[in-house]
């Protein structure tokens, strides 16, 4: 239904058992019980055998801290109205409650974070290179940070599942070595009947997973390794002893992986004396279409009861974000916290808008876009917005009159990293801007103060160095 996303888990359940109103002894009692909950403003549900409207009128005059604004009040009627409706219980609970809670509580975007899979919307044809290719080899999720790797290895997961796969997952955004990456596996990948994960050496894992095809001869082995640039990078300095005894894996046909990463994983594939070259099909995470940011926005919004004023308002949002969605969830959410501070249900274009066009908003742009570019990436990107297109020359003279020295190659370098973070997009030879509003996001101040900032903090970091 969606709604696993907006309702919390467990969801407590107050009984107020009396016929008398809500008086100083229930509050109490009440503010002690949400005093209990593990999480901080947790919402909670009390239904009222007497007047709902008074006691809740009550509670939110006299309850203390947050949640005045969590606590929903439900009649009895209205709870076996729930009960026996023609809607589910759980959808029916929703419409019940929704009127009554801060909308910042019920919030189905996420910005920080995966997004949760059953508001996980488009990506249909990055999934079928997937499905596809999985079965006769290994595969990598690139993309910068906010994209939806995780999101889109999460989509993967569910449905690698259904189809018989054996799957292991592990978070590799905090392992930065081996031993860091042994116990993490070990404690998460605890499969009934094997013997557990060697802690002390990787040069076992081998082993283990062959014991692992033995046990499970009719099942594929899929190990998906989610951000591994950090772990790529150390073992880089070893001669990537890792990675290739798990391209051996690959190609023994003892189980295949599907990484995900940005830079390092980038750079590897077009090293020929990488591990990771001619070992991995890539799979690129762009921009998202119209069609699917409208899903983005209108169909979590039905679900917390805010109407739009326009169905064009979600076309806005596609222009100003250009589909980005992490800008998009973030958008929605901004929009949603601006709704619950007016107390209403309806998103206008003035609300829209007084989002997009908010100092946060375009700081939140830049930052998203920009992604971890370095300095002269950055100088870069100012480069190509000063102009509809750029060549690597065009961009070397330019930088070079501000004062940098580089070369082509490492300005090949930086260009295809923009090119991964959707910041460019390459015609043949030369390059121009992919998102439509970044020039915008850079007007208030001038390009070549930003270029001259983004030079001399690539002086300071040289030096530093």
């Amino acid at each position: 239904t969606g709604l696993e996303s907006v309702l919390p888990n467990p969801f407590p359940l107050i009984l107020l058992a009396h016929r008398d109103p809500v008086g100083r002894d229930e509050i109490r009692d009440l503010q002690v019980i949400l005093n209990s909950l593990d999480t901080p403003g947790r919402l909670a549900l009390a239904t009222s055998i007497n007047n709902a409207r008074a006691d809740r009128d009550t509670i939110r005059k006299h309850l203390g801290g947050i949640g005045r604004e969590n606590v929903v009040v439900l009649s009895e009627r209205e709870i076996l109205d729930i009960v026996s409706g023609k809607e589910p219980v759980r959808i029916g609970l929703m419409h019940g409650i929704q009127e009554q809670v801060d909308l910042s509580v019920f919030s189905p975007y996420t910005v920080e974070g995966p997004t949760p899979i059953d508001m996980f919307f488009g990506r249909s044809q990055e999934t079928g290179s997937i499905l596809e290719r999985i079965s006769s080899g290994s595969l990598a999720v690139l993309g910068p940070r906010r994209i939806g790797k995780t999101s889109m290895l999460q989509a993967a997961q569910s449905v690698l599942f259904e189809r018989g796969r054996l799957l292991l997952y592990l978070d590799c955004y905090s392992v930065s070595d081996y031993d860091a990456f042994l116990a993490e596996a070990a404690s998460r990948w605890q499969t009934v009947g094997m013997r557990p994960l060697p802690r002390s050496d990787f040069r076992e894992i081998p082993g283990w997973v062959i014991d692992l095809q033995l046990r499970h001869p009719d099942q594929q082995i899929v190990i998906q390794l989610d951000e591994i640039d950090r772990l790529l990078a150390y073992d880089a300095s070893r001669n990537e002893s890792f990675f290739r005894m798990l391209r051996s894996l690959a190609q023994e046909k003892r189980c295949q992986f599907i990484f995900s990463g940005e830079r390092t994983i980038l750079d590897k594939m077009a090293d020929p004396s990488s591990s990771f070259f001619n070992f991995v099909t890539p799979v690129y995470l762009g921009l998202l279409d119209s069609e699917t940011t409208v899903r983005i926005v209108t169909d979590p919004m039905r679900l917390v009861g805010v109407t739009l004023e326009a169905e064009s308002l979600a076309t806005t949002i596609y222009e100003y974000t250009s589909g980005h969605p992490n800008l998009i969830q973030y958008v929605c959410r901004e929009c949603l916290r601006r709704l619950s501070r007016q107390r209403t249900r309806l998103l206008t274009r003035a609300v829209v808008i007084g989002v997009l066009e908010s100092s946060p908003f375009r700081e939140q742009y830049l930052a998203t876009y920009w992604s971890q570019a370095t300095p002269i990436e950055k100088a870069i990107s100012v480069c190509a917005a000063e102009k509809k297109t750029v060549t690597l020359p065009d961009i070397k003279s330019r930088l070079a009159a501000a004062g940098c020295v580089a070369s082509i190659g490492e300005l090949k370098r930086c260009v295809n990293y923009l090119i991964l973070c959707q910041l460019l997009e390459a015609d043949s030879d030369s390059y121009r801007i992919r998102p439509a509003r970044f020039v915008d996001a850079l007007a208030p101040f001038p390009l070549s103060a930003w270029l001259e900032d983004f030079l001399a903090e690539r002086s300071t970091e040289k030096a530093a160095n």
